[in-house]
């Protein structure tokens, strides 16, 4: 679960066990392909305020969004 990822080991964990469970079972997943995957990203973070507010957590603000988006952006060209 995100809400369990707190470090770096974690992370790594994290997407090394979802990539895991989309090539077992991707009848589980909408977003497949790259360029949908990357969309849905987009939308959800539009809509993200609308996410935490209804689980009635707070907006988090810690967010480092240069850092995110250069591992998006290293993940379509690393190997």
């Amino acid at each position: 679960m995100p809400s369990e990822v707190h470090t770096r080991e974690e992370f790594i964990e994290f997407i090394r066990n979802t990539a895991a469970e989309v090539a077992d079972k991707p009848e589980n997943f909408e977003n497949l392909r790259t360029h949908d995957y990357l969309f849905a990203a987009a939308a959800w973070t539009v809509d993200m305020d609308g996410y935490f507010g209804n689980l009635g957590l707070p907006m988090p603000t810690n967010q480092n969004w240069n850092f995110i988006a250069t591992i998006l952006a290293a993940a379509l060209h690393y190997e």
